[in-house]
C-alpha cells in the first residue's frame, strides 16, 4: 500500500470513527445502528476513491473505526455503556457481507482466474471470454491469449460470406502475407487496393488489409467495437477481382 492510499484510508477511518463517537454519545441503540452505518460507509468510501485494498482491509478498517469511536465513551465505563462493545461487531459483520457482495460483482478473468480489480477488462470477439489486460489480452491482435495461441477464427467458414464481402475466389497470384498460392489457400482480393490475401490471413488481421488498411464492412458486432470503420468510396468486390485478373 503506497502513501496516498494510506492517507485516504486513514481519513476514511477517522471520519467513520467520528460518526461512531457521535452516535455512541446518544446511547447504545444509536451506537449499534451506527455500527451498521460504519460498515457500509467504509466500503462506500473505499469504492468512491477506488482503493482496491481487499476484503480483509475493508473489514479491519470498519472494525477499527467503530472501536475507535466508542473508546472515548467507554473511558468512564458504566454498566449501561457495556452494550457499546457490540458496535464493532456489527461493523465487522456488515463490512464482511459487503466485501462478499463486492467480490462477487467484480468477477474473474476467464483465463488466469484473477479477480478484476482496477484492471481493464476485454471481451474476446472469438471465444467471448472476459479477460484482464495484464497478460491475457493480446493488444496487437485484438483477441485473448488463448485464441491467439490456437488460431481461433472469427469469420464464417461459409464461402458465401466471403463471396459477398470480398468477391469470388482468385485463381492467380499469391497472398501478400504468407505467400500461399491459390492451390494452397483461398485467396480474396482487397476491394480497395486489389492486393490478395488468403482467408486465414484476412482472419488473422481481423478483416483488415495489411497494405491499404481497408477494413471489411459489416464485421461481426463483437469484433467491430475494436476496429476502425471501413473507408468510404471503395470499389465493389467484383470490380476489384477484375483488376487483379
Amino acid at each position: 500500500m503506497n502513501a496516498g492510499k494510506i492517507v485516504i484510508a486513514a481519513s476514511c477511518c477517522f471520519i467513520c470513527a467520528l460518526v461512531q463517537f457521535m452516535a455512541a454519545t446518544l446511547g447504545v441503540p444509536f451506537a449499534l445502528a451506527c455500527g451498521l452505518v460504519v460498515g457500509l460507509l467504509t466500503g462506500a468510501a473505499l469504492q468512491f476513491f477506488r482503493l482496491e485494498l481487499g476484503a480483509v482491509w475493508l473489514i479491519l478498517l470498519a472494525t477499527a473505526a467503530s472501536l475507535a469511536g466508542i473508546v472515548p465513551v467507554l473511558v468512564g465505563r458504566t454498566s449501561s455503556s457495556i452494550g457499546l462493545l457490540f458496535s464493532p461487531l456489527v461493523a465487522l459483520g456488515t463490512a464482511g457481507m459487503l466485501a462478499m457482495v463486492l467480490r462477487g460483482r467484480r468477477g474473474r478473468c476467464g483465463l488466469c482466474n484473477r479477480r478484476f480489480g482496477e484492471d481493464v477488462r476485454f471481451r474476446c470477439p472469438r471465444c467471448h471470454l472476459e479477460v484482464c489486460d495484464r497478460e491475457c489480452w493480446d493488444f496487437d491482435n485484438l483477441r485473448c491469449r488463448l485464441c491467439q495461441q490456437n488460431c481461433v477464427p472469427v469469420f464464417s467458414a461459409d464461402p458465401r460470406w466471403w463471396n459477398e464481402h470480398l468477391g469470388p475466389r482468385l485463381t492467380q497470384g499469391r497472398c501478400q502475407l504468407c505467400m500461399s498460392s491459390p492451390a494452397e489457400g483461398d485467396l480474396r482480393a482487397c476491394p480497395k487496393c486489389s492486393r490478395p490475401q488468403c482467408r486465414a490471413c484476412w482472419d488473422i488481421a481481423n478483416g483488415r488489409c495489411q497494405h491499404c488498411r481497408w477494413v471489411i464492412p459489416d464485421l461481426p458486432p463483437r469484433l467491430q467495437v475494436y476496429m476502425a470503420q471501413p473507408s468510404a468510396g471503395v470499389a465493389s468486390p467484383t470490380k476489384a477481382v477484375k483488376l487483379v485478373r
